[in-house]
């Protein structure tokens, strides 16, 4: 009878046990579900503020057009008559762009995403060199100040427009180098260009694809003298370092440096396969 009885208790405990855990995984189940809810609810208040924000900017952006009818222009689809560089209202070293390759790219660095006003006091603080941009159509001239990545000033002393990010690589492809500034033989100072045209096809403003287009010459062999046979010439790239024209020529294995008085012949096997390429 003992034996039966202990069996019983235990059958009993074992139940109890089971029982216990079961509703300790229905709590924690259902404290883990309120989480995850509350984190929905959370993401989607983070969503719904974001497109507000977005919607309210588009409204503004709007308005603003409506104001300065001009604005309209600064879009992708615009091209220039003419561009001049400047560091500053005055500046007596202006570059006028008249490059039609350089006028059918410019219209999308200048393409407005939103307008706001400054989170700063005294105006943006940038860490890239301001620039003012002169833009010429059909003779009449607007003006824009670059004054931070992406931003520009336009229209109004109070209004700043986000724009494309490397809206300032063109005065660092035009404007002179800054003094601190200081970058050793050819392949650095075409990394660090403010723009690379591909033959007369495009041109790129990019850091990435700036950087990209001579990546691969790290690879490559530095020649003390130029090769007997080079073969045919595949492309020629110019790069746009800070008023000056370094040129690229790019041959099946071998890439023709050019530029500032120097000149440097690299061998890169399969060369006219890997410079020719585009970064994903």
């Amino acid at each position: 009878m003992k034996t039966r009885h202990y069996r019983m208790s235990g059958f009993v405990l074992l139940c109890l046990i089971i029982v216990y855990a079961s509703c300790s995984n229905v709590q924690h189940y259902e404290k883990k579900m309120v989480e995850k809810d509350r984190t929905i609810g959370e993401m989607q208040h983070l969503l719904d503020m974001r497109t507000a924000s977005i919607s309210e900017g588009r409204s503004l952006l709007d308005r603003t057009k409506r104001q300065y009818e001009w604005l309209r222009m600064l879009n992708a689809d615009t091209k220039w008559d003419k561009v001049v560089v400047r560091r500053f209202v005055g500046d007596a070293e202006a570059r006028t762009i008249t490059d039609p390759v350089f006028l059918a790219n410019i219209g999308a660095l200048l393409h407005l995403k939103s307008v706001g006003e400054t989170d700063f006091p005294s105006g943006y603080q940038s860490d890239v060199g301001t620039y003012v941009y002169e833009l010429q159509k059909q003779g009449e001239v607007y003006s824009v100040q670059v004054v931070h990545r992406g931003v520009i000033q336009a229209a109004a002393n109070e209004l700043y427009f986000e724009v494309d990010g490397s809206v300032h690589q063109l005065g660092v492809a035009f404007m002179p180098k800054p003094a601190f500034l200081k970058h050793d033989g050819l392949v650095s100072k075409m990394a660090s260009s403010g723009a690379v045209k591909r033959g007369e096809s495009y041109v790129q403003f990019a850091p990435f694809r700036v950087h990209s287009r001579v990546a691969p010459l790290a690879e490559g062999e530095l020649l003390k003298n130029a090769p007997d046979q080079a073969g045919e010439r595949l492309e020629i790239f110019t790069f746009y370092y800070y008023g000056q024209q370094l040129l690229m020529e790019v041959y099946a294995d071998y890439a023709h440096l050019t530029g500032d008085g120097s000149e440097e012949w690299i061998g890169l096997q399969d060369a006219g396969t890997t410079l020719l390429g585009e970064a994903g």
